[in-house]
Formats: structure tokens, sequence, C-alpha cells
């Protein structure tokens, strides 16, 4: 074999270097012949295009990305460079994918809500993932319910792990300097939801692979699932293609489609996702816990998902829920801005377009609970004392009291001085009213208002007036004046002036009871009114009535006034 030639931007450097350079290309010179056969067809193979920057040299490029210094001969004949020392910057070369270097790339957890657990590959126990943990090829992560995990791989595309899913890392690496990178991770059961940046070369790959399919993208924004219990995966893009690839056959799905991949069949056309949810009563400030979230049915709909975030991108999630209505509840959050994101699902269990929407929380410091007036109470004092309760958080109330329940027409709008109660200065007028209260905390923020309460005053039925009893020879009546329309009336008869021996006690519906003419004695009547809800006013003062025998009944003087 001839003595190697030197790479002519070699020959003015030191003796020993030189030596060096031919002494390895002497003793790997068999390699080289084994190396060069089986890549002989690396120039038909995927390939890379690299542009040249100032300062670079062929002999540098292949140092620093290729896996063997040997290739810079067959780099420089395959694009026919004739100046390897002195190459233009701006110039481009093609480089075979396969001969760059692959090192490994770890990813990063950048956010955690909730618990997750990592199992690492050398499967020596297990811990408890935290923000900052680095991954590898072989670790494994767990989510626990109501968590979700955030990932950041070499490229800066992420991959939000949602709640009681299972996670592998299969592969991670990156061709060295040049920004691609080969992401594969498993999806052993749960859902993902993937932001991939798009990619920097053709040797760029992310795939995510579940026990039925393989998606592929570059350059995407989709959604994957599967279930432990059976080989089925689902996948839906929301921003650019995905090639998924199942047992029998491959489809290319578009923005606004998804697929439902089952193992061992062929893999179905994409189908159209459902469209987002409108949710146009959606309130922009929310000033009560738990959260209600409200929007409208979608045609074709099974169930939805809706998703709390701190931020627009939803790279981490505060809720997650699937409801089989059009209404969703969380039970609290801090105050402060939020984004809420809304999908449909439908029959397949394709997750639809996503609905974003920006509100805000403010419920605190919290209202009090109104504890009286109750609502829809009717009261017979005209001053009545107001109460509620004691928020943890409160320092002082405010206390509207208004002619109207949309507290146009105030009567009262102040602060009792941290009592929780008060009272009017002056007596109510007969009439329907509206109140509530609001915390204020020690800073001298108020809150939101209470729901409000309505009560009706209605005066106390006045006692009825008595006329002169008719006594007759054979019938006694007694009437009164009336109180008005819907009034009933009680009336009792004693032989007791405390109404203890009650002869006759009766409720009627008109201002008047007759009777049989009673036994020769004396004895006492009173009457109060009943009004419309069934309240009954007080008695008012007993009457005495003495009957005498019949021959002397004509000159009966029949009312006393008792009191």
């Amino acid at each position: 074999m001839k003595n190697p030639q030197l790479p002519p931007w070699h020959a003015d450097r030191p003796d020993s270097v030189r030596r060096n350079y031919l002494a390895h290309r002497l003793s790997g010179a068999a390699g080289l012949i084994i190396l060069l056969f089986g890549l002989a067809g690396a120039a038909h193979a995927q390939e890379w295009i690299y542009t040249m920057r100032p300062g670079d040299t062929l002999w540098n490029f292949t140092e620093n990305y290729l896996t063997d210094i040997r290739y810079w001969k067959r780099l420089q004949d395959m694009n026919d460079i004739q100046r390897p020392r002195n190459m233009p910057p701006g110039s481009k070369i093609r480089v075979p994918i396969a001969w760059l270097k692959v090192q490994p790339e770890p990813a990063r957890v950048m956010q955690i809500s909730g618990m997750a657990k990592l199992i690492r590959a050398d499967g020596k126990g297990s811990e408890v993932l935290a923000v900052g943990h680095e991954l590898h090829s072989g670790d494994t992560i767990r989510t626990a319910a109501d968590s979700n995990v955030t990932l950041n791989f070499a490229d800066d595309s992420e991959l939000l792990i949602l709640s009681d899913s299972e996670v592998v890392m299969d592969t991670l690496s990156s061709y060295h300097r040049t920004g691609m990178v080969d992401t594969r991770v498993r999806l052993q059961q749960g859902r993902v939801d993937t932001r991939v940046k798009p990619s920097k070369g053709p040797g760029s790959r992310y795939h995510i692979i579940t026990p039925a399919a393989v998606a592929a993208v570059r350059g995407t924004n989709f959604r994957v699932s599967t279930e432990a219990a059976q080989p089925v995966s689902r996948s839906e893009v929301i921003e650019g293609k995905v090639n998924v690839s199942g047992d029998i056959g491959a489809q290319l799905v578009p923005a606004g489609y998804g697929v439902v991949a089952e193992k061992g069949k062929p893999t179905p056309p994409p189908k159209e996702l459902l469209p987002a949810p409108d949710a146009p009563d959606m309130p922009e400030i929310h000033q009560r816990l738990p959260l209600a979230f409200v929007w409208n049915a979608v045609d074709g709909a099974h169930s939805y998902r809706f998703q709390v975030a701190d931020h627009a991108e939803f790279s981490t999630l505060l809720a997650d829920r699937e409801t089989t209505t059009a209404s969703g509840l969380w039970h609290d959050l801090p105050d402060g801005d939020y984004f809420l994101r809304l999908r449909a699902i439908d029959d397949d269990k394709l997750e639809g377009r996503n609905g974003d929407y920006a509100f805000s929380v403010d419920a605190r410091p919290f209202p009090p609970f109104l504890v009286e007036p109750r609502d829809a109470s009717t009261l017979r004092d005209a001053r009545p004392t107001f109460t509620w309760s004691e928020p943890e958080d409160a320092k002082n109330y405010r206390v509207q009291l208004a002619a109207d329940a949309e507290f146009t027409t105030l009567l009262h709008d102040d602060t009792p001085g941290g009592a929780a109660r008060f009272k009017p200065d002056q007596p109510l007028a007969v009439g329907r009213y509206f109140w509530r209260t609001a915390s204020i905390d020690a800073s001298g923020e108020q809150g939101p208002y209470s729901d409000a309460h309505q009560f009706e005053y209605r005066a106390v039925p006045p006692s009825p007036d008595f006329k002169e009893p008719e006594v007759g020879k054979d019938e006694l009546v007694i009437q009164w004046q009336s109180a008005g329309d819907q009034i009933r009336y009680r009336f009792q008869m004693a032989e007791d002036p405390d109404f203890e021996q009650l002869t006759l006690e009766r409720v009627i519906d008109e201002p008047r009871v007759a009777m049989p003419r009673p036994i020769p004695e004396t004895y006492y009547f009173r009457a109060k009114t009943i009004d419309s809800d069934g309240y009954e006013g007080e008695f008012g003062p007993a009457q005495k009535l003495t009957v005498q025998p019949t021959s002397y009944w004509s000159l009966l003087i029949p009312v006393i006034l008792l009191f």
C-alpha cells in the first residue's frame, strides 16, 4: 500500500503531528477499507447541508462534526471541493447524516403540577420527580392523578405529560452541533400534548410511540393518547402535519384532523376534529368559588374537556377535567389572571380543536354567608337585626340595603365597625327589600358582595275592634271591624280571664261568629287577625260578657272591658 496522502492543509503542521497522523492512517487502513465499502451508498442516503462559516476548513469541519477523521477525503470528493483549506463562507457542502456525530442530549423537567415518579433506566428504585431533573434514554415518568409534567428537549420542543400517564424516554440524542435532534418517547398509557419546534435538518426526528402506532412529526402541535387496557392510539393534530404509522399502513394527518389507530388493523383515514366550544357568556371576572364554567353544546360531542392554566401557552395545567355536560366546576384558584381551554370529544374519543378564553379570579376576601333575615322571608319587625357569618380574613364589612334587586336605590350603604350585625336607625316602610354584605380585609381591600337576600316587611295585623254583641233568645252573635281582604281570624271564648278553660275556638274567614245562646255565666272572649301568609297577630284586649238567665237577659249590659 502506498503511503497515505496528507491533507494539503497538514503540510505546514509540526513533524510530530504529521507523524502521528501518518501512523493513525496506516494502522487504520484495513478498517478504512471496510468502512468505505459499508458506506458506499451513503452519498445517496439522507444528507444534511452545511453552510461554511468564516474560518472553516474541511479538516476542522470533519473534526467537529463527523464520527471519523477519515471522512474528510470522501467528503472532499463527493462535494468536488478544490480548495479545502480556503472554503468561501456561505458555500454549502452535502454531508451524509450517517457520518455525523451523535451524542446523548438529556431532557429537562421544567414544570410539575401535582406529583410524578421518576424511574431510572437502571431500574434501581424510583424517586419523586422534581423541577430541574435531567432525563436520559431509558428513564420512565409516571404521573399521578390530577398531575402533569412539562419536559423540555434539546431543540426546545416541549412535551406535556398529563395525569395517570406513563412515558419512557426511548431515545434522547442530537447530532452534535448541527441543531438536529433525535427524540423518541414511548407512551405506555395516558395522554401527552406536544409542541415540536421546526426541524433544523433532515436528520431531526420526533416520534411518539404507542403500542398501536407511531406519530412522527417535524414542527407541529399535536396530541397523542393511548389506553393500557387495549392497543389503541389516538392522534389529534392542532398545527402542522403528523405521519401516523400503524401495523398496516400510514396516514398523513393535517391540522384539524385526527386518527384512531388499532393494533393489527389498517390505519384509517383522518377524521375531522370537532370545532371548539363557544362560550359567549363566559365572565371575564369570577368572584365566586367554586369556579363555574359554562359553554354552548357542540353537535356530535360525546363529552368535553376543560383545562385551566396560568399562561396562554398551557405548557402546564392547574386543572384538567372531562365532563359529560357543557359545563364544569373547579374548586379553587388564587386571585389572579388565568386561561381556560375547552375541547369537544367525539364518539371515537378524539378531542377536538381548542377554544381558549382569558379570565380573572377576584374572590377574596370571601363574602360572608347571610344569616338573618333569610331569603324570601317575611318580617314583622320594622327595625330588624341583620346578621351574617364572619370569614377568617374579614376585619370589617360593608352592608347594603336596597329597594331593588340591582341595588340602584340604596337605603343603607355603610360599614358597621367590624361587627357582624346591623340594625337600621329608622323603621322600615311596608314593602320588599334586598340586602347583601362584602368582607373587608386588614389592608382595606373589599371583596365581592354576597348573594343578595330579599325579604318583605309587613306590619303586624291590628287586633280586631269589637262591636256590641247581639244576645238573642236562642243565639249569640259577636262581630268586629273587618281587617281587609284575605284576612282570617282566630276567635277564642273561655270561662276564665286567662283563657285556660276554652269553651270555643274557631278560625273563621269573616269578622263575626255566631253561636247558640250559652248558659247563664260570665264569659271572656278575644280575637286576633291571621295574615294571608299565615302569620297571626297578637290577641287584642279580652272582653267580658255575662249571660243572665232568660228572664233577665233584656237587662244585661253585655260588654264590660276587662282592661
